[in-house]
């Protein structure tokens, strides 16, 4: 949902550290000349600005306090096992506060 989406660019930051070389192919691909994994993750948060995805979840009205219930929902979904690094619940914490 908007909540993962907003805590994409918080989770590619995190993944960077591991598989720094997957970022920097994602980058090449919307920019033949990208030196830097980095530049995937901008070229994400300019793509939702274009199509109308709020900045954070604040400007999406969550307030900070949903955290404590969005967390445990990360935690149980499926996904994250299949991530480049493994998340525990503190990451996931962390990416939601980035997000925010």
């Amino acid at each position: 949902g908007l909540a993962n989406a907003l805590m994409f660019a918080p989770v590619l930051r995190f993944n960077m550290e591991e598989v720094p070389e997957r970022l920097l192919r994602l980058a090449r691909a919307v920019d033949p000349g990208a030196t830097d994994g980095g530049q995937f993750i901008d070229w994400v948060e300019g793509l939702k600005a274009k199509v109308g995805i709020p900045p954070t979840l604040t400007a999406a009205g969550v307030p900070a306090d949903a955290i404590d219930q969005l967390v445990p929902v990360a935690v149980a979904d499926a996904c994250h096992p299949n991530n480049a690094r493994p998340c525990t619940a503190d990451d996931f914490r962390r990416f939601y506060q980035e997000a925010l």
